[in-house]
């Protein structure tokens, strides 16, 4: 615990020096089928933000070692990539060193040490050095990650039900099973022991008995990782996954899961399946599904469908993703969609509001 509370000291102090300094003006102003999903699409490393951490590291901080997390305040060794694509992870502390992983946007990492404003980590199986330049810790992080990281209940039995308020008698709004999720609106049950989610764009409530409620943190990628990715959505590119019907095997698995991703009703996710591959047919977005979904700023990144194929997705939502592809389609050709809450003129579905 000790090497704990020196990291986060000397972080403080880091922060302070750098603030002194520019008032001195010394400091210049970044899931074969199913195991074939799991991360068929490569993540390109554009569009970098460089969105500069407010506590970059000085020679101070050269050779501290953290001791974990510390259960009072996890986030104290915590990093989030600060990216809108990656950001490279690489062996040594220097933009010159070899590239050893890449940490995505929302991927979480646990600091071990910091070292002339390049913080070590470990993420996933990767462990390397990240410019700070390129991340936030500590609060910071924290903060991100309620911004890029949703609050979901994952159902952890079959036949639960989702209810209008917080009481065992009120009215049951749909029933859930096993793996399907929820957006959460809270982590911590209320006194009587219920969850506020969202369901369909409007407050509902679940027993905290049968759902778990986390962040979906992403974890980093070994170059290895990354170039699994790379091929497998290469071969999906050229067809080699094509059934004889026409359809990509993958493409099933990839709508369901950015279809679960975004809405907990059938109708719900069969609307987002539809609107995807309304996009694959337009000429004004890419031509394959996993395309699509991981266009930078539109969905999400290849790493999260991946979790979520491999986690195992719902019946539901496979239901959804095949019955889009057999050519349904409640949006009547929308390509645009955004949460009901927005206020958004359009056809509401699911909690979504959709439009073309």
């Amino acid at each position: 615990m000790n090497g704990n509370r020196n990291l986060k000291y000397e972080l403080k102090r880091s922060a302070a020096l750098l603030l002194s300094a520019t008032m001195l003006g010394m400091v210049c102003a970044p899931q074969v089928a199913v195991a074939a999903q799991e991360k068929a699409q490569a993540r390109k490393e554009t569009n970098v933000t460089a969105g500069a951490s407010s506590m970059m590291l000085n020679s101070a901080s050269t050779g501290l070692e953290a001791a974990g997390e510390d259960k009072d305040d996890p986030w104290g060794t915590r990093l989030l990539a600060k990216v809108d694509d990656s950001v490279n992870v690489r062996k040594e502390a220097g933009e010159h060193s070899e590239i050893v992983g890449k940490l995505h946007k929302g991927d979480l990492a646990q600091i071990i040490s910091a070292k002339d404003g390049w913080y070590e980590i470990e993420s996933g199986d990767v462990n390397g050095y990240v410019s700070a330049e390129y991340a936030v810790i500590g609060q910071e992080a924290k903060e991100l990650a309620k911004e890029v990281c949703k609050l979901v209940a994952k159902v952890t039995t079959d036949g639960l039900r989702v209810r209008e308020k917080a009481d065992g008698n009120a009215k049951v709004l749909t029933v859930l099973n096993k793996k399907d999720t929820l957006e959460a609106v809270s982590k911590v049950p209320d006194e009587d022991g219920w969850i506020k989610v969202t369901y369909d764009g409007e407050d509902a409530y679940v027993s905290a008995d049968y759902v778990k409620v986390k962040r979906n943190y992403g974890r980093a990628d070994t170059l290895e990782q990354e170039e699994k990715e790379k091929a497998k959505a290469a071969t999906e590119t050229s067809g080699a996954t094509t059934t004889t019907s026409g359809v990509n095997s993958s493409d099933v698995y990839w709508l369901a899961a950015i279809a679960s991703h975004e809405s907990s009703t059938y109708q719900g996710q069969l609307a987002v399946a539809a609107v995807v591959l309304n996009r694959v047919k337009s000429s004004r977005f890419p031509s394959s599904v996993s395309a699509v979904i991981t266009v930078p700023g539109q969905f999400v990144g290849a790493s999260t469908i991946a979790g979520m194929i491999r986690n195992g997705l719902s019946q539901q939502s496979l239901q959804a993703a095949q019955a889009a592809l057999a050519g349904q389609d409640p949006t009547d050709g929308c390509l645009f969609f955004w949460s009901s809450r927005t206020g958004h003129a359009g056809v509401n579905i699911g909690g979504n509001v959709f439009w073309k």
